[in-house]
């Protein structure tokens, strides 16, 4: 009762037997790769949800008051479970086109090029997306990281003048992951003008 409290208190539905069978399956896989496949077959069947989240809360309540604190294991994998759940489902919201870049984003320019033209061509050819509306996705995303950076670089000449090495360390992790990100970016979009130029 205090978990499913808890729950309403954040705003989550209260889960059914439903939900806590699906997170029981999740968390029984052996492997974190196995886990993120779960994950991923549970949104493409449309059973993962915001109820999925919320029994793994009620989960990790209880394991807490059990006193399973004293292991951080334990609590480490609920909360890595829940993050994996978390962005998924923020995944599954995003429009085509985003989602699609989000994926490809994960792979790299150089020795996965194969595969990310095939991704492409597989999800233009589809209908899932359409050429122009990716390429437009992908400057909004580079104009986006454009600005992000700018604020970062301000941000790291103020950190400068502090005696905060990690926070400083932060900023630079920050920009140096906006900039492969932003590398990524324009490789996709290389690839996607010379898909759209096949097609015309």
């Amino acid at each position: 009762e205090e978990a499913q409290a808890n729950n309403l208190a954040q705003g989550l539905p209260t889960p059914g037997e439903a939900d806590f069978r699906l997170l029981n399956e999740i968390l029984s896989c052996d492997s974190w790769e196995s886990l993120q496949t779960r994950v991923r077959t549970a949104a493409v069947e449309g059973e993962l949800s915001d109820k999925t989240l919320s029994a793994l809360q009620q989960v990790m309540q209880q394991a807490v008051g059990r006193g399973e604190q004293e292991d951080p294991r334990v609590v480490s994998s609920l909360e890595q479970a829940g993050q994996l759940i978390q962005a998924t489902l923020a995944q599954m919201q995003m429009p085509p086109a985003m989602q699609l870049l989000d994926q490809l984003l994960m792979l790299d320019p150089q020795s996965e090029a194969a595969s990310i033209r095939e991704n492409l061509q597989a999800a233009i050819g589809s209908g899932q997306v359409t050429a122009a509306e990716s390429l437009q996705t992908v400057d909004g995303l580079m104009d986006m990281m454009e600005q992000q950076e700018v604020e970062i670089e301000k941000r790291i000449e103020e950190g400068t003048a502090t005696d905060n090495p990690e926070e400083f360390q932060e900023m630079l992790n920050l920009v140096k992951a906006r900039q492969e990100a932003k590398v990524r970016l324009a490789s996709i979009k290389t690839v996607l003008k010379a898909i759209a130029d096949e097609a015309s």
